[in-house]
């Protein structure tokens, strides 16, 4: 197995990527950083249903937490205008989730594709772009991305305000996250759910 480390984004610059060639990427945007940066960690991960086994109810976050959920009803479109629609100008681009995840499930520390057979669980199952968003900076617990084709695998610890976009169209890329201590650690992820139509 061939391993490749990946550095992290700490500069407040979006980087120049193409998501239909490059399969993931990190971006810093800084007006998405403010905005998720209202979001109280303490407060809203005591929630033990923000996870990815909890099938995502769409009005889940609205009814517990409606500010929370203001907040990324306002992230979602950003992300579409911005990082989405200049690289699929032929696609409509539909919201399938919106997501706060923390820790890390059975499901997801296995290999998987949330575009074909999700994490076992089905939770996520159909979608074609990712979005990551991580509230908090970890330095265990790496998100983990394996090609089928050449079995590399990129391991990415990212940091609090950094976002990933995984290009789950072509079914060569799995990822998860790499098992860690649930009772030493606490991490906190946005997810957004696309399709492409």
């Amino acid at each position: 197995m061939v391993r490749k480390k990946v550095q992290d984004t700490t500069s407040n610059t979006v980087k120049e990527y193409c998501l239909l060639k490059d399969k993931f990427t990190i971006i810093r945007d800084q007006e998405i950083i403010d905005l998720l940066d209202n979001i109280n960690l303490e407060e809203t991960f005591l929630d033990k249903n923000l996870n990815d086994d909890f099938p995502p109810d769409k009005n889940y976050i609205k009814n517990t937490n409606p500010f929370v959920w203001l907040i990324l009803n306002t992230w979602w479109p950003i992300v579409e205008n911005k990082y989405l629609s200049p690289y699929f100008p032929d696609k409509q681009i539909v919201l399938k989730d919106l997501a706060l995840n923390q820790g890390h499930t059975p499901g997801n520390i296995l290999w998987h594709s949330d575009k074909k057979d999700s994490d076992g669980y089905a939770v996520y199952n159909d979608t074609d772009i990712i979005c990551l968003y991580y509230l908090n900076t970890l330095e265990v617990g790496s998100l983990q991305l394996k090609y089928s084709k050449t079995e590399e695998v990129i391991s990415i610890l990212p940091k609090k305000g950094n976002m990933i976009i995984i290009n789950e169209i072509n079914s060569d890329l799995v990822h998860r996250i790499e098992p860690f201590d649930k009772e030493k650690y606490f991490r906190c992820v946005a997810r957004i759910g696309f399709k492409l139509i």
